[in-house]
């Protein structure tokens, strides 16, 4: 009788070897392609993401009449903005011209009634965009990148 050897590989040995080299071929393939690629210099290569400076820029009160409505109407507002800005340039740029912004400001805030100081749009008070466009505008770049609203009272 002859006994048969086949060094201890049995069928399901076999499979897990075929799987093996499969699973070790198709790294391999991967692997390489990435580095011929360049994508794996990038990988191990990446720069520190840029971090972007956020300055916010508090302003004193605003405290004036708002368009009238009628003969009566005799509202005021006083309200407070803080201004983020990007960069410290920006910063020291928004406080030198602080008397023109502050006038930019209030030449809006003094076409608006009680009715549309408060609209919204997207859920965003709309004459902040207005001011931030308009003090951009007078600074010749962008400088304002938003406003916040800390304090407002209307009466």
């Amino acid at each position: 009788m002859k006994v048969k050897n086949n060094n201890g590989l049995t069928f399901p040995k076999l499979i897990i070897l075929a799987l093996l080299v499969g699973v070790l071929a198709i790294g391999g393939g991967v692997i390489g392609s990435m580095v011929s690629s360049g994508k794996i210099q990038e990988f191990f290569n990446k720069e520190e993401e840029v971090v972007v400076e956020k300055i916010t820029v508090p302003f004193s009160e605003f405290l004036l009449n708002l368009k009238p409505v009628s003969a009566n109407d005799n509202s005021y507002l006083r309200i407070e903005f803080s201004f983020l800005v990007t960069s410290a340039e920006d910063e020291e740029a928004l406080l030198a011209e602080e008397a023109v912004v502050r006038d930019t400001v209030i030449a809006i805030l003094r076409e608006k009634t009680r009715a549309t100081i408060f609209s919204e749009e997207n859920g965003s008070l709309t004459v902040k965009e207005e001011i931030k466009a308009a003090i951009n505008d007078v600074m010749g770049r962008d400088v304002v990148a938003d406003i916040y609203v800390v304090n407002m009272v209307m009466q």
